[in-house]
């Protein structure tokens, strides 16, 4: 199939975008037989931290983002009404030994 073909791509968990992951193999081949094509990217959890979100950015060749949240004018009305509760849980001797054994082994 002609990369230079295409003219708009959708790519979903846009925020895998990263490294050699196909969305950016994938942009990389269409830009270089083209610039005249669109990338629709959608992300439910875009990423931690700005330079992460920047990353997905460029290497998917994005010029303009939008957000959305629970609270946007065109979300709000679809979205129900819900309670959160918050349980903080103390973790176990064991699981807490656990943890420092793990942290142990990555810090070395």
């Amino acid at each position: 199939c002609d990369p230079g073909a295409f003219v708009c791509v959708v790519f979903d968990e846009a925020h895998k975008a990263q490294g050699n992951y196909a969305y950016c193999t994938v942009t990389s081949a269409i830009a270089k037989k083209t610039k005249y094509f669109r990338i629709l990217a959608l992300s439910a959890s875009p990423g931690e931290g700005t330079k992460k979100v920047q990353q997905v950015l460029t290497n998917l060749r994005i010029s303009k983002m939008e957000v959305r949240t629970e609270e946007s004018a065109d979300v709000s009305q679809y979205m129900h009404t819900r309670q959160i509760d918050k349980i903080k849980v103390k973790l176990s001797d064991s699981i807490n030994e656990l943890e420092q054994l793990l942290l142990t082994v990555l810090e070395a």
